[in-house]
């Protein structure tokens, strides 16, 4: 119950939160500190069977020699474990079928927390890592400002449809039920909307201080040495969306979440107020 989001107001679906349609029961400030806290005491709650390895990448790694999915995976050894990331398809189809086939997890992991320190490290780097999340983000509202114009627009339609039915067809059974099936369309459009409004505004508030994320990220080396395995976790999936790993290269490629930045920024500052507190 303390780990599960729904009680703030806001549903997670395919590794990212959206402001649900049901009433919250807890506020957002006493939700991150139960989280903070959670995380400093070590407790994980369910989490611990889903990810009990600690594989920081878990769901976030794919495959580019062939676009699959790497899925993290184990060995034992005597008494050393011994942890990979393995390519979907050659795991399923056999070896031969794809050119990267795995990659130990903890070098993975490594590569992609290198370039997180870089980020912090080089300004130039910075900027681009910046630019790509805001291009995203803009990319992301522009989605949904066309999908509110064609709702719009589909609303329009259906009123003069509407209204041609009413006038032409008066009361006969065809045209009540044409009535019927548009005024169904017509609700179903107007409760999208909110929901469109709802996710520009997420959308607009995802927007970064460059500083305050160079802050962050300069930071990154002691911050990550005070975060339980959890918050590690945490910590790359509200700022990486995707790591692309090509074994013929050995090239680790990070994508990065529209709103990371944001998040990550709201994020850092929660657990250092957790921490003084």
């Amino acid at each position: 119950m303390l780990t599960n989001i729904i009680y703030t107001g806001k549903v997670e679906y395919g590794g990212k939160v959206y402001e649900g349609e049901h009433e919250r029961i807890t506020d957002d400030d006493i939700w991150n500190r139960v989280q903070s806290t959670l995380g400093r005491n070590g407790h994980r709650g369910g989490r611990n069977i889903g990810n009990k390895h600690g594989a920081l990448l878990k769901g976030l790694v794919r495959c580019a020699s062939c676009d699959a999915g790497m899925i993290h995976t184990y060995v034992n050894k005597k008494t050393k474990l011994y942890r990979y990331y393995v390519c979907v398809k050659a795991h399923l189809r056999g070896w031969a079928q794809c050119q990267t086939r795995s990659v130990s997890a903890p070098a993975l992991e490594d590569a992609v927390l290198d370039q997180l320190r870089g980020i912090g490290r080089n300004p130039t780097v910075l900027r681009s890592v910046l630019r790509e999340i805001e291009e995203r983000r803009q990319r992301d509202a522009s989605g949904i400002q066309r999908e509110e114009a064609d709702v719009e627009s589909e609303l329009k339609r259906i009123a003069q449809e509407m209204s041609v039915v009413a006038r032409t067809a008066g009361t006969t059974s065809s045209a009540t039920d044409r009535l019927a099936e548009l005024q169904d369309r017509a609700q179903h459009l107007n409760n999208r909307l909110p929901e469109l409004l709802s996710q520009m505004a997420r959308i607009e508030a995802e927007a970064a201080d460059p500083k305050e994320v160079e802050t962050v990220l300069q930071e990154f080396d002691p911050l990550w040495e005070q975060l339980s395995t959890w918050e590690q976790e945490r910590f790359i999936r509200t700022l990486v969306d995707q790591v692309r790993y090509d074994g013929k290269t050995g090239t680790v490629t990070v994508g990065f979440r529209s709103g990371g930045a944001r998040n990550l920024c709201d994020w850092a500052a929660d657990r250092f107020r957790g921490t003084q507190e």
